[in-house]
């Protein structure tokens, strides 16, 4: 497992994200749909996937579903954020 999958579709939220990765010198990638996020789940096995459950457009809610459907990702950590306002 290594990396950060995000289901993100805010800008500036994904580039806070990106500058905080590449600080850490942690490998980010962006899902802008459910099927995205469960493809680069299976594929990249990441540590850790982070979704913003405001991200309509994303469908932040059907991502999470799809990730812990799946018996081979159920195991992955989800981190779900709502806006602090």
């Amino acid at each position: 497992m290594t990396g950060v999958v995000a289901v993100v579709d805010d800008l500036l939220f994904g580039e806070k994200l990106r500058t905080t990765a590449r600080h850490l010198q942690v490998d980010l990638v962006f899902a802008r749909s459910p099927e995205d996020a469960a493809a680069l789940t299976r594929a990249r096995r990441p540590v850790l996937v982070i979704v913003d459950l405001q991200a309509e457009a994303c469908r932040p809610l059907d991502a999470i579903r799809r990730i812990k459907g799946d018996p081979d990702l159920r195991a992955t950590p989800v981190l779900g954020y709502l806006a602090h306002g």
